[in-house]
Formats: C-alpha cells, structure tokens, sequence
C-alpha cells in the first residue's frame, strides 16, 4: 500500500482494496486514518472513520425546533421504551 502522509491517509487501487478490505478497515477504524480507493489512477472513494469530523448536523439541533420537554419527545420516548421490552419478531 502506497501511504502519503504517514499515518493519515493510505491510497490503494480498487484491485487492492478488495484483497485487503479488512486490513484497510482496521486501518481506518483503529488507526484513525483514512483511505481513498483509486480507480484508473484516479480518487473513487474514501473511507473514514464513523468518528471523523464530528457529528452530521441534525435538524433537532436547530434553534427552536423542539423544546426538551415537548409533548413529541415524550411520546416517542414512551414508544421507544415500549418496543424495547418487546421480544424481537424471528426472521423465517
């Protein structure tokens, strides 16, 4: 694997990539370091780690959207609590 900044970025063909898939994730996931997937010399893809960059922007974060105690945010914490004691259906 070609690495060009030393344990940040690691750029691999996407013929390497699917031999060493699992190496590449460990790579990412612990290494905390990315890997772009090159096809014909050119970036395709990047894997990062689910911890990069911090947390998407979510719509409940704007201003005014939901007060904490909302009558909404108590409903669904009710269900969510509801289905929690529920046995998980079997897949046939």
């Amino acid at each position: 694997m070609k690495t060009i900044h030393p344990a940040s970025r690691i750029v691999v063909s996407v013929a390497r990539a699917r031999q060493d898939f699992s190496t590449i994730l460990g790579r990412v996931a612990f290494g905390h370091s990315e890997c772009v997937v090159t096809r014909r010399g050119k970036p395709f893809v990047r894997i990062v780690p689910c911890d990069a960059g911090g947390a998407e922007p979510h719509l409940a974060d704007a201003a005014g959207w939901l007060d904490a105690d909302d009558s909404f945010l108590k409903e669904m914490g009710r269900i969510q609590k509801k289905r929690s004691r529920e046995r998980p259906r079997p897949i046939l």
